[in-house]
């Protein structure tokens, strides 16, 4: 209920104060995103950049634009999703700020892998190193698909990706449920097929 959403952006506000109407506007594009409703999701995410700039929180644009990168990702505009992270000096990213930086560079693989550079998606891998044990499930298993898709786009050998399937099979069961998983659900069926196990993933795409 985006009326409902609006209400909550503007409680936050009159409880909390203008930074938590920021992140309550962000909260509010997510949930629309999640929901598929991408045009109140852009205008939640124009309101909370506008809103930033006129109060001055510079700290929350890093943020902020992030959603708006994951919300071009959801919607398959890879050209505005690079546009975004061409961008990032514009909007650089706090050196504490790690969570802020690992989902920046897991979504410039992703965009690297939709645009066939595959080396350019290894190299933002590359700097993720592991899949941090914090990550909720729903951050391991993206990450997982894209360490997963690189490996397959490598053409890897069956033992290289036999772990990954493994991994993003058993979190996949945990954060199926939560929308937008399409990517990942993707990834575990090619992994699945690669392993010579095709029926099992075309169940998994049926439940």
């Amino acid at each position: 209920d985006v009326e409902l959403l609006e209400e909550f952006a503007l409680a936050s506000r009159s409880l909390h104060g203008e930074v938590a109407y920021s992140h309550a506007l962000v909260a509010c594009s997510s949930s629309c995103r999640i929901a598929s409703k991408d045009k109140d999701a852009a205008r939640f995410i124009r309101a909370a950049f506008q809103h930033a700039v006129d109060h001055k929180l510079r700290a929350r644009l890093a943020v902020i634009n992030l959603s708006s990168l994951r919300l071009h990702m959801a919607t398959g505009d890879w050209v505005a999703a690079r546009t975004v992270l061409l961008n990032e000096s514009q909007f650089p990213i706090a050196e504490d700020d790690e969570h802020t930086r690992a989902e920046w560079d897991f979504c410039e693989g992703r965009v690297s892998l939709e645009e066939g550079d595959v080396q350019g998606a290894e190299a933002a891998v590359a700097k993720l190193e592991i899949v941090p044990q914090s990550y909720s499930a729903n951050r391991n298993a993206a990450c997982l698909a894209l360490m997963l898709r690189i490996q397959l786009a490598r053409g890897n050998r069956l033992d290289a990706i036999r772990p990954l399937v493994r991994d993003l099979e058993s979190t996949h069961k945990i954060n199926r449920d939560i929308g937008n998983q399409d990517f990942e659900t993707h990834a575990l069926f090619l992994g699945l097929s690669a392993l010579g196990e095709e029926e099992r993933g075309l169940d998994m795409l049926k439940e």
